[in-house]
């Protein structure tokens, strides 16, 4: 198997992984209520901040930080910084 083959067979079996995964979500959401699914939301919402807040801080590299860092600190420490670091 070539090096290209077996990049496309782990994104095949990634985009395969990601399809069980979401089989599974949408299952589990029929039987919740709107405030368990809304709870969901700010989780989903949350890791998209702070998949921002990384990107703006990657630009001046700085990204030693963990995910679960409480976002007033993520802002105060890293993301602030390094949007003064691009002026």
């Amino acid at each position: 198997m070539t090096s290209e083959q077996s990049e496309q067979s782990e994104r095949d079996q990634q985009l395969g992984a990601k399809s069980a995964w979401l089989a599974m979500l949408r299952e589990c959401i029929l039987h919740l209520d709107s405030e368990e699914i809304q709870g969901a939301h700010w989780i989903q919402e949350r890791q998209e901040v702070v998949r921002l807040i990384r990107s703006y801080c990657d630009q001046v590299g700085d990204t030693d930080f963990s995910d679960d860092l409480h976002l007033s600190d993520m802002i105060e420490k890293h993301l602030i910084p390094a949007l003064q670091a691009l002026d």
